[in-house]
Order: C-alpha cells, then sequence, then structure tokens
C-alpha cells in the first residue's frame, strides 16, 4: 500500500466529515460578516458622539444594535466551535475503526510487527493529535482567505490606497509563517516517535514488572524510562518553541502593518497626505477598526498552525499502521461458498511459507489430508513449523504458494470469516479479557443462557472454584489473567471453547504450563468433548495425547 503525503492524507480523511467542516465555515464568515457590520456601527456611534454632539436618543438605535450583533456573533462562534468538533469527532471515531480494522485484518501474528504500546498509542495519542486540524486549522484555512477579502472590498470601497496597504502586508504573514513552520511537521513526527517508543517501552515493562524485580533489574530499567522521558520532554520543548517563534513573528509583522495603516489615516486626517479617498473620522475609524480584523484570520491560522504540524506527525505514523498488509494475500475465487456439512475434510495442498525477512522456507510444496471428524495429533520439537501450520488453517497468515481446501472449496478472502466461526482455538497462552468472567464466556456465545454458562464451566472441572468465588461470574478480570492461575485461566478458555460448540477444534499445545492435576483436567474434558468433531492437537510431548487416529511428525 502506497502512503500518500500526510497532508494529502488528511484532507482526504475530510471526505467523512465534509458537511460537518462546511458549517464550521459557513458559521465563522457569517460571523465575520455581522462583525463588520458592528463595527460600522461603533465608529457611526464615535463619529456621531465627537464630531456631529448626536444625543442620548439619538445612538440609542445604533447601541442596541452593536449589543444585538454582538450576542448573534457569540451564538454563531458557538455553533462554528461544535461543528468543528463533531467533524474532529466523526473523522477521530472512523480512523480508530480503521486501525481496529486493520488488527483485525492482520491477525494476532502479523500484528506483533508493532508492540502492543505502538498500538495504543497510535489509537489514542496519535489519533486524538488531528482534532485541531479538522475542527480549528482546516475551517480557518478557509476563513482566513474568505474573511480578509470580504474587508478588504470594504477598504477598498472607503479607500483605496489603505485597501492597497492591507493587500501588499498581508502576503508577509503566510510567507514567514510557512518558513518558521517548515520544520513543524518533522519535528512533531520525531515527537510522536518518542511518544510510541515511551509508550511501547513502558508498557512492556509494566508487564515485566515481576520479572524485573526478581533478577533485580528494576533500578536499571528506571534508568532507562528516565531517559526515554527526557528524550520525550526534550522534543515536545523543540516544538513548543518553532510555536511561540511563529506566533512572535506573525505578531511583529501585523502590528507594523496596522501601525503603517494608521499612520498614514492619521495624517490624511491632518491633510499632510492627499493620495486616495479623502478620510474623515467615520471612514479611518472604521479602516482602524477592520485592519486588525483583517489580520485576525492569518493570526489564529498560525495558532493554530501547530495543531497541524501535530496532525501531520500523527499522520505519518497512522499511515505507518494502516500500510501494514500480510506479505501474501488470500486468492480470490469464484467458489467461495463453503460447505453446509460440518465437519467436513480439509486439505493442505502444495503448501510453502516463508516468513517475512527470512531466507528459509518453513514448508516447500507440504502436503496433508485431514478427514471430517479425524483426530489428529501432529508431534515435532520446537522451531519446525507445527504453529505456523495451525496459523495457515486459522487464516492468521496466508501461504507463499499452494492453497487450503475445505471440502472442496478452496480458502478464500470472501469466505475466510465463515471458515474462522466453525473453528474453536485453543492457545498455548489463552487470553482472558479485563471485564468479568461472565463478559468472557459470553464472548463466545452472547446469548447463553445462566444454565449453559454453569455447564461450560462443569465440563472443566471449574463450576466449583467459580462458585466459591465471592462475585462467581461477576468476578473481575484483571489484565493477563489477573486474579487466577495459569490452570485456572486455562480451563476457563476451555470452557468459553465448549459455549462456542465449534465443529473443528485446533489446539496448540493445551496442556502447556500446566501441573500434573490440571493437564489431567484438560486432556479428560477435551477427551469426552471432541467425539464426533475434527481435532488437530500440537504437542512435544508424547505423554499429552489424547487417543488420536493418526500421529504427523514434523
Amino acid at each position: 500500500m502506497k502512503k500518500n503525503s500526510p497532508t494529502r492524507w488528511l484532507m482526504q480523511q475530510k471526505k467523512m466529515a465534509q458537511k460537518w467542516v462546511s458549517l464550521s465555515i459557513c458559521l465563522g464568515f457569517l460571523s465575520a460578516l455581522l462583525l463588520i457590520v458592528q463595527l460600522h456601527y461603533i465608529a457611526h456611534i464615535i463619529d456621531a458622539i465627537f464630531l456631529h454632539g448626536a444625543t442620548q436618543s439619538l445612538i440609542l438605535r445604533p447601541l442596541l444594535m452593536v449589543v444585538a450583533l454582538l450576542i448573534l456573533r457569540a451564538l454563531l462562534i458557538w455553533l462554528k466551535e461544535i461543528s468543528g468538533f463533531q467533524a474532529a469527532a466523526k473523522i477521530r471515531q472512523n480512523l480508530r475503526l480503521q486501525i481496529i480494522d486493520q488488527l483485525q485484518s492482520l491477525g494476532p501474528i502479523l500484528s506483533q510487527k508493532k508492540r502492543s504500546g505502538e498500538w495504543i498509542s497510535c489509537a489514542l495519542e496519535q489519533v486524538e493529535a488531528v482534532q485541531g486540524f479538522f475542527a480549528q486549522y482546516l475551517p480557518q484555512m478557509s476563513l482566513c482567505i474568505m474573511i480578509p477579502l470580504a474587508i478588504v472590498c470594504v477598504v477598498f470601497s472607503l479607500n483605496w490606497l489603505a485597501g492597497l496597504i492591507l493587500l501588499i502586508t498581508a502576503p508577509l504573514i503566510p510567507l514567514f509563517m510557512a518558513l518558521v513552520g517548515m520544520g513543524a511537521a518533522s519535528i512533531n513526527q520525531k515527537n510522536f516517535q518518542a511518544l510510541s517508543r515511551m509508550s511501547a517501552h513502558f508498557l512492556d515493562v509494566l508487564q515485566g514488572l515481576n520479572t524485573l524485580k526478581l533478577f533485580n533489574q528494576s533500578r536499571a530499567e528506571t534508568n532507562k524510562i528516565y531517559q526515554v522521558s527526557e528524550d520525550y520532554r526534550k522534543t515536545t520543548m523543540q516544538t513548543l518553541r518553532v510555536a511561540f517563534l511563529s506566533s512572535g513573528i506573525l505578531e511583529f509583522f501585523s502590528a507594523c502593518s496596522v501601525a503603517l495603516l494608521a499612520t498614514y489615516l492619521g495624517l490624511s486626517l491632518l491633510h499632510h497626505i492627499h493620495i486616495g479617498q479623502p478620510v474623515d473620522l467615520y471612514s479611518a475609524l472604521f479602516i482602524l477598526l477592520l485592519a486588525p480584523e483583517f489580520f485576525l484570520p492569518l493570526r489564529e491560522l498560525s495558532t493554530h498552525y501547530h495543531a497541524r504540524a501535530a496532525a501531520v506527525g500523527a499522520a505519518e505514523e497512522i499511515q505507518t499502521i494502516l500500510a501494514l498488509t500480510p506479505p501474501h494475500a488470500l486468492p480470490i475465487t469464484e467458489a467461495s461458498f463453503l460447505p453446509t456439512a460440518w465437519p467436513c475434510a480439509i486439505e493442505l495442498k502444495d503448501l510453502s511459507f516463508t516468513y517475512a525477512g527470512a531466507d528459509t522456507p518453513v514448508f516447500t510444496h507440504y502436503s496433508l489430508t485431514i478427514n471430517a471428524g479425524e483426530h489428529l495429533a501432529i508431534i515435532g520439537p520446537s522451531g519446525k513449523g507445527k504453529s505456523t501450520l495451525l496459523h495457515l488453517l486459522l487464516g492468521f497468515i496466508t501461504p507463499t504458494e499452494g492453497a487450503i481446501l475445505i471440502g472442496d472449496t478452496i480458502l478464500s478472502a470472501q469466505n475466510l470469516a465463515a471458515w474462522q466461526k466453525h473453528i474453536g482455538w485453543l492457545s498455548q497462552q489463552p487470553t482472558l479479557f479485563p471485564g468479568t468472567l461472565r463478559d468472557n464466556l459470553l464472548m463466545a456465545k452472547p446469548n447463553a443462557t445462566e444454565e449453559q454458562l454453569w455447564n461450560a464451566l462443569a465440563k472443566t472441572s471449574m463450576q466449583e472454584c467459580v462458585m466459591a468465588l465471592p462475585l462467581g461470574l461477576d468476578t473481575p478480570l484483571g489484565e493477563q489473567n489477573i486474579g487466577l492461575s495459569g490452570g485456572q485461566a486455562q480451563r476457563i478458555a476451555l470452557a468459553r471453547l465448549y459455549l462456542r460448540d465449534p465443529p473443528i477444534l485446533l489446539l496448540d499445545e493445551p496442556t502447556a504450563n500446566l501441573d500434573m492435576e490440571n493437564q489431567a483436567i484438560v486432556m479428560q474434558s477435551l477427551r469426552e468433548y471432541s467425539c464426533g468433531k475434527t481435532l488437530i492437537l500440537l504437542t512435544h510431548r508424547i505423554e499429552t495425547l489424547l487417543p488420536t487416529d493418526r500421529i504427523i511428525e514434523l
């Protein structure tokens, strides 16, 4: 997948919330037009009082108009902020869904190219960083053209030289904004890369804290965390320096422009300069009040420029995540419908597979037929391809050559999800997610009854253990199965598999890391449950084998 430039990619995401962005621009422009009218009334009131001696009754109506316009503008600005926030919220939600879909499509094997901390940082901090781009910077890009054009048209109608001064000085602001902010995007990208590394490293340390304590390495790891944090602090301060430098330069040039315009208008009022239309107090005040508002959209764009730089840096990292693709794609076939009778025969036909970056293939033209309802054991030492074979069957990785046939149908991109619905997979280290025991079991069958949940636990001899817990099925579980022993977590995962009741079972060292008592419980439970189902068992220990129809050694 070829990556676009970060800015172009961000602009492509705008399509998802185009209506909200357009509404924000329209509300901002309408507020600016009302401001021009408001300033007209203010200049008119001052002129009427100081030159024409207007009474309170004569200026009451213009004063009420100023107050009414002020309230109306406040309402429009509030609605503009809401529209910008809604645009950014919709885009952030869509980006997070894309990242989750990417994580699912890559599967548990290929997604390990990025550490879990990097995935979390991308989905949270980096997606959050695009908020300012869509909520503020993008609408302001349009407003910084529309509002100055509207103001300069009004100024030209009053005095052409004053309008010319504004036109000549206006380009200086975006020019210096571009020069100062040229390196801001790269600095922000480095900042987000440092944040990703820090997040991933910190999560790894938390997960391995017990191991670090056992080997007395916690103090050394503390120093590493300090160094990573210090690197992140330095890149953050670099970003802030660029942001403040940009704002300072833009304020300087806009102040110089307003001062130049004020000098011209003052000298014209004193009749020392006779260029342009004649200037009276009303027109001079009106132009001077409009001048800061002419530069205000450009200054606001500069204040949001660091939001753009942050979004560009984040976009680079998000694109890197979304650009991860499997090295080989599943074939697109015409016959994509799976058999209706389960279990059915599974055939591996001339399979070849090589991991990305590896020189030696794991398989070369490997073929294997597994009959419907057959119990097959695959044995062999670690590193011989047992888990790779299982991952190929699960669809987590795809073969370099050859095909997997389900009945007479080739496993393809169209039927992968349907195929996985018929598979029950138990890994060496099953995952129980943060939540309650009930939540973890209901993941397999959301509409399961209370009786079905307890029956599944009973099949794995976990019923009494769960009943002994103070909250029973509503007992919360921590991260990495905290709260349960390894054997209990394995049996909960097995109960979840039983609750799903698939016709095909793929078991990867189901008794790994279990003591003899838990090993006997799990194997007995599987022996009773697997009757009439296709079972593929991976192990490197002969003593853990179930009664099987066939044993294959890799």
